[in-house]
């Protein structure tokens, strides 16, 4: 997939890339608290899971192209999409979002963030650094 990837949204064209930092806070911000993202599995889930807070996703993912990350405003971006975005466009800038980022891939690495913010030890007594999955260091492997 290329680096860039760009959609016809009602009279604006706009461009989705990898996701950087400030997005990935944003995101986090519109996450439904009771969300167990883990159960996603398609784009119907992601619909499914941010519910009304859709459109404001879509805003942070997407963005008229030629403006700049700095100049982008998040509220007049998501009137339009509103308005403007249709479900088969929607579920493709979903899908491309995975694509570009590879979700599941940065899921599992988070997880093993967060083994070892909760077990230090496995860390400070690995030799080589590596951390093990919960599955892994359990004695029934569950």
């Amino acid at each position: 997939m290329d680096r860039e990837k760009k959609y016809q949204i009602g009279n604006t064209i706009y461009v989705q890339r990898p996701v950087v930092l400030g997005q990935l806070a944003q995101l986090i911000k519109v996450i439904p608290d009771s969300a167990d993202i883990t159960e996603i599995t398609g784009p119907n889930d992601v619909i499914t899971f941010l519910g009304d807070a859709l459109a404001e996703a879509m805003a942070i993912v997407l963005w008229p192209r030629g403006v700049s990350s700095l100049d982008k405003d998040l509220d007049s971006i998501k009137a339009e999409l509103t308005l403007a975005m249709d479900l088969p466009t929607a579920m493709e800038v979903i899908e491309d979002f995975f694509g570009f980022n590879q979700v599941s891939s940065l899921v599992g690495r988070v997880g093993n963030l967060m083994t070892m913010m909760e077990n230090p030890n496995l860390v400070s007594g690995s030799k080589n650094g590596s951390v093990s999955s919960r599955r892994e260091t359990s004695p029934n492997g569950s």
